[in-house]
């Protein structure tokens, strides 16, 4: 079983996301996703997710790109057809960076987007119900 760490980091009522490679070698090529990526071996989801931030972002400006991290929950992702099967632990976070203060390592590029610009946008489908559903807990 895999394990991925995923973070939904707000600006105000705007969350972080990247759009992912256009790769058919990647879950979800040429979606909007939100920052995180696989758990290494020995590594607690908290220090993937951390790895994976300073791995992804980098800023113009001195100190963290993201604060204030809490631990939601788990998405336990099963007979996906698009994905194999996988934990995604997921957690919460704040920045105040705008765009232009930031440059993404991976994936085509970052954005800020709003719960309803999400919902119309492309992200994978799972993303969406679980925002959805938790959009309280993630303010």
């Amino acid at each position: 079983m895999r394990r991925v760490s995923l973070i939904f980091i707000r600006n105000k009522e705007r969350f972080l996301c990247y759009l992912r490679d256009n790769k058919q070698t990647i879950p979800h090529p040429n979606y909007w996703a939100f920052i995180g990526g696989g758990n290494e071996k020995g590594e607690t989801p908290l220090q993937a997710l951390k790895r994976e931030i300073s791995e992804e972002l980098k800023s113009r400006r001195k100190g963290e790109i993201v604060t204030d991290i809490r631990y939601l929950d788990v998405i336990k992702v099963r007979k996906n057809p698009e994905v194999y099967d996988h934990d995604i632990y997921t957690y919460k976070g704040r920045t105040n960076h705008r765009l232009e203060e930031l440059t993404l390592t991976e994936g085509q590029r970052l954005g800020y987007f709003t719960f309803d610009e999400i919902m119309n946008e492309k992200f994978p489908e799972f993303l969406k119900i679980y925002i959805k559903k938790n959009l309280s807990r993630l303010d």
